[in-house]
């Protein structure tokens, strides 16, 4: 099973979301950062489009959104907010703003009135960390070993080992017969481990090391 290159940044697009929603306290100054800008926190390419959403506006004349450093708190680009649209899934009234000219590489915010948003990266190496935090659930997830995450505070000892009992007789295996089956990966949230979502999850990570070499540090 190949993995596409759609599949791969919708694991990076799931992961900005939790990002998104463990961030959500963070603030660049002694305003409390706003919902009602939302921005990509993982981050922007410099030289790829680079948009931001206002929600929900009460009516203003204001219609500039400014970029700042979020170290000098300066303002270096100066945004024209688009024309407000309602998105049809959501009923949200939004506004798009485009810094797509602005390519230098920092640590930003952006800010409207008294509103602003979370802090967010421009750089090249953006999504290497995302990428890194996803591929760490795969330890996070691991059975059969002892788990000791300092990070997270996740921690057991070796589970499992004597998992591969047959229920059942059939042409190849007697009801009662044991098979090792230690090792594999617990199944989403709980202690479930299949064949199948295994045999998938062996192929994903090797589909991605075939086709994305340089994102690992032994290449």
């Amino acid at each position: 099973m190949k993995m596409t290159r759609r599949f791969f940044f919708g694991l990076v697009s799931a992961l900005a979301y939790g990002l998104f929603i463990k961030c959500k306290a963070q603030t660049t100054t002694g305003v409390a950062s706003s919902s009602q800008i939302v921005v990509n926190q993982v981050g922007y390419y410099p030289n790829s489009p680079k948009l931001a959403f206002l929600l929900n506006l009460s009516n203003s004349t204001n219609n500039q959104v400014q970029l700042l450093d979020a170290r000098t708190k300066k303002t270096v680009f100066v945004s024209e907010l688009a024309a407000s649209a309602k998105d049809k899934a959501s009923q949200d009234v939004i506004q798009t703003v485009d810094f797509t000219d602005f390519n230098q590489v920092g640590r930003y915010y952006l800010k409207y009135g008294n509103l602003q948003s979370y802090p967010f990266d421009i750089g090249t190496g953006i999504y290497q960390d995302a990428l890194t935090k996803l591929l760490r659930s795969y330890y996070l997830q691991r059975c059969g070993i002892a788990i000791n995450d300092q990070e997270t505070g996740v921690s057991h000892p070796p589970c499992h080992l004597n998992d591969g009992m047959f229920a059942h007789s059939d042409q190849f295996y007697q009801a009662g017969e044991t098979k090792s089956t230690q090792g594999g990966w617990h199944d989403a949230g709980d202690f479930g481990k299949y064949t199948v979502t295994v045999a998938v999850t062996v192929g994903r990570l090797l589909s991605l090391y075939e086709q994305y070499p340089n994102l690992f540090s032994d290449r």
